[in-house]
């Protein structure tokens, strides 16, 4: 091969792709900057309009046959709400609306809405221990648990079941309790809903039949437990140790 820069002779040595023209990379940079007139510039699409509804002068890419500078002038060129007046739920003022779900009068407004309303908080049931949490408005579709450590004890249940072939419910903890009146199914003694993991009297669920000898993971075959209970117990079958389920 011969390079068009040096016109010296040059072995080819990968044979993959297009053929070069260039002996080393500084030939083609030298052979560039010598020869400036021959790149060829990218046009940017860049067109000028003129707003159909409100006659501004406007440049835009892309769409040639672009009418509108806006998409307020084009709500106001194509609905049938002329000559009517909102209020902004934000600031206040009366405006003129461009379409028909418009509820502020500038993006200013409409971004001070959204944000305001990101911020909000709604109150949720944890779907482990029963407890109340507050999450920020925009996370209530994903939010189930009122921490880590709920959600893995509920993932636990599930992933030992899975690992056995076992049937799999949905199964809610906090039901389970209410279900049992707060009382240990093991020992007949009231459980506190105030006490937590990792201490030893909080709430836990307790399969009857265990997971380990065919049980399932059904709201039949759960129980209230004291977690010492649960841990005594181990892989034993029972229902109850003095005390009756109730409801």
């Amino acid at each position: 091969m011969t390079c068009i820069n040096c016109n010296q002779v040059f072995v080819l040595i990968n044979k993959r792709g297009p053929a070069p023209k260039y002996c080393s990379n500084e030939c083609r940079r030298n052979y560039w900057r010598n020869h400036k007139d021959l790149k060829t510039k990218n046009e940017k699409a860049l067109y000028k309009f003129v707003c159909k509804q409100c006659g501004k002068k406007f440049e835009a890419y892309g769409d040639k046959e672009r009418l509108f500078c806006s998409r307020a002038c084009f709500g106001k060129c194509n609905r049938t709400l002329i000559g009517t007046t909102r209020k902004c739920e934000v600031c206040g003022n009366l405006f003129e609306p461009g379409y028909k779900n418009q509820k502020c009068c500038s993006e200013s407004c409409a971004h001070k809405k959204q944000w305001s309303e990101k911020q909000k908080t709604v109150s949720l049931i944890c779907e482990h221990c029963g407890l109340e949490f507050k999450v920020y408005n925009n996370c209530r579709s994903s939010a189930k648990y009122c921490s880590s450590t709920c959600k893995n004890a509920y993932n636990n249940h599930v992933k030992r079941a899975r690992k056995r072939n076992a049937n799999i419910e949905k199964v809610f903890p906090y039901k389970v309790y209410e279900r049992d009146g707060w009382i240990c199914q093991l020992c007949g003694k009231k459980v506190d809903k105030k006490i937590h993991y990792p201490n030893f009297m909080c709430a836990s669920l307790d399969h009857v039949i265990p997971i380990s000898k065919g049980g399932t993971h059904e709201t039949n075959n759960v129980q209230l437990a004291h977690l010492i209970c649960n841990i005594r117990k181990g892989t034993k079958e029972g229902e109850c140790n003095g005390s009756k389920r109730t409801g």
